[in-house]
């Protein structure tokens, strides 16, 4: 695959994903979308291919950010919502905040003279 349809391929997969993730969000959509295009416009006519590389890195690993990390939450009523979790979102244990929680002191660090 040549790197422009690589480019291009990573632009629709970018625009698919915002569909899924931001599903019935229209404001959510309309910014994620011109987001998309303002950045791959920016880069439009970059030609170094190490630097286009570097930037569809970019744009995968916010697909995967998109697709694994985002929740979207709906309030069906007062002070309850209902959480869209699709299948790859990543699900984790949340430990509640301990305010009293222990705070270990730093150590002090040497200063270049002292070594």
């Amino acid at each position: 695959m040549n790197i422009r349809s690589e480019v291009f391929s990573c632009y629709k997969m970018l625009f698919r994903t915002t569909k899924i993730v931001f599903n019935g969000d229209i404001a959510a959509l309309d910014a994620s979308r011109q987001k998309i295009r303002e950045e791959f416009n920016k880069n439009r006519f970059l030609s170094d291919e190490k630097a286009i590389r570097d930037l569809l890195k970019v744009g995968r690993d916010a697909d995967e950010f998109l697709r694994r990390c985002i929740v979207q939450a709906e309030e069906v009523k007062e002070n309850h919502y209902v959480a869209r979790i699709r299948d790859e979102t990543i699900l984790q244990d949340n430990f509640l905040f301990n305010p009293d929680a222990p705070i270990p002191a730093k150590k002090p660090r040497k200063k270049c003279s002292e070594t």
